[in-house]
C-alpha cells in the first residue's frame, strides 16, 4: 500500500480523511500547526490528536511550532487581508508536509484542510498545485472531503474531540468576534 503524510489540523477535521484515505494508503499523521494561538490552543488541539491516532493505530510526528516564523511572515505581508494571510498560511503549513513527506520517503501528502467547509479550498488547492509545480515529488494527494462535514462533525462530537471555535490564528479569533465589536470610535453614555 502506498505511503501518505496527511497533515492534521486538529482531530474533528482528520476524521473523515482517515477513513476515506485508508483503503487505500498507509496513513501517517503530521501535526504541524505554528498559526494556532494561543499555545493552549495548539495544545488542546493537539490532545485530541493524539487520542485519534492511538485510536485508529496510527502513526503521529508532531512537528516544530515556531508560531512567531508564521507571524513574522503574515507581518510581512503588504496587504494582510484574509486571502493573503490564509495563503500563506496554507503555503508554509504544506510547505513543510511535503519537506516531512520528502525526507521520510512517502510519494503523497495531503491536507485535512480539504475537510473543512471553513476554510478557501481554491486556495488551498492552488497552494498545493505551486509547490507541486516547484517539485513533483512527493506528490499532492486531492480529494475534496467537503461533502461529509457534518457527519465528521456529528462523529467528533460522538467521540468528544476537542472542538474548536475557530481557525486557530490570531486574527481568525478576532473575526469570530468583530460582528459585535466593542472597539471603535464610538461615545459610550451611561444609561
Amino acid at each position: 500500500m502506498k505511503e501518505l503524510l496527511l497533515h492534521v489540523c486538529c482531530a474533528p477535521c482528520a476524521l473523515i480523511p482517515v477513513r476515506e484515505l485508508s483503503s487505500s494508503f498507509q496513513i501517517t499523521l503530521y501535526f504541524f500547526n505554528p498559526n494556532i494561538h494561543p499555545y493552549k490552543e495548539a495544545l488542546e488541539r493537539l490532545e485530541s490528536v493524539k487520542a485519534l491516532a492511538k485510536e485508529y493505530q496510527l502513526p503521529l510526528m508532531v512537528g516544530e511550532y515556531p508560531y512567531q516564523a508564521f507571524l513574522d511572515s503574515i507581518l510581512k505581508l503588504s496587504d494582510s487581508s484574509m486571502p493573503n494571510r490564509c495563503h500563506t498560511c496554507y503555503q508554509l503549513r504544506l510547505n513543510q508536509s511535503k519537506q516531512i513527506a520528502l525526507e521520510h520517503q512517502m510519494p503523497y501528502f495531503t491536507s485535512t484542510l480539504l475537510y473543512s467547509k471553513y476554510q478557501n479550498h481554491e486556495g488551498i488547492i492552488a497552494s498545493a498545485q505551486q509547490l507541486d509545480h516547484k517539485s513533483p515529488s512527493p506528490a499532492f494527494y486531492y480529494q475534496d472531503f467537503r461533502p461529509f462535514f457534518d457527519e465528521g462533525q456529528k462523529l467528533a462530537r460522538e467521540k468528544n474531540y476537542y472542538m474548536q471555535k475557530y481557525c486557530g490564528c490570531i486574527f481568525s479569533n478576532e473575526d469570530r468576534y468583530k460582528k459585535s465589536s466593542h472597539f471603535g470610535n464610538t461615545l459610550l453614555r451611561n444609561q
